[in-house]
């Protein structure tokens, strides 16, 4: 992970999760991780591959 002064990071940013710690807490965080857009496919992913090692080598 780049971070820091060698990345050029001035201020460093504060991040945190909260999540419930009890079954009976009234919060609930509703989303699809099975989402299809999480999971491209092998052919979506090899184009992508693709087009990165062309850009990598046009430098």
């Amino acid at each position: 992970m780049d971070g820091g002064d060698d990345a050029g990071q001035e201020v460093f940013p504060a991040h945190l999760h909260a999540f419930p710690r009890y079954a009976s807490d009234a919060f609930r965080i509703h989303a699809d991780w099975a989402s299809p857009a999480a999971h491209p496919s092998r052919e979506t992913l090899d184009a992508l591959a693709d087009g990165i090692r062309r850009a990598l080598d046009d430098g």
